[in-house]
């Protein structure tokens, strides 16, 4: 997730329409506001490499939460808004995948 979102940045700053987070390369945005996908992405890795119990349910909300970033982008960056829920949704996806295989049956 964290390599595809660099590679939607990278294409982004190379055609001229980089995401709201990372600003145009002629006033970039503040550091804070780039580490907001990036800490959607860590959060989780880190929730599961501590072995949480909700390990899982962090990654749904944390990749909910990534691809609620895409909306500040829809209205005049389409492409890149789209690339980014593309993203959330994979990582949403793998994240279903760790909750129905960490779930514990009765």
């Amino acid at each position: 997730v964290f390599l595809s979102l660099v590679a939607v940045a990278v294409s982004g700053r190379t055609i001229g329409r980089s995401p709201w987070w990372l600003g145009p390369e002629a006033d970039p945005a503040p550091v804070w506001m780039v580490a907001v996908p990036v800490a959607l992405v860590i959060v989780p890795v880190w929730w599961a490499v501590r072995r949480t119990a909700t390990a899982g349910a962090t990654g749904i909300v944390c990749a909910l939460l990534l691809a609620a970033t895409a909306v500040p982008d829809a209205a005049d960056r389409p492409g890149i808004a789209v690339a980014v829920v593309v993203i959330s949704l994979a990582a949403l996806l793998a994240s279903v995948a760790m909750v129905a295989g960490t779930r514990h049956y009765r």
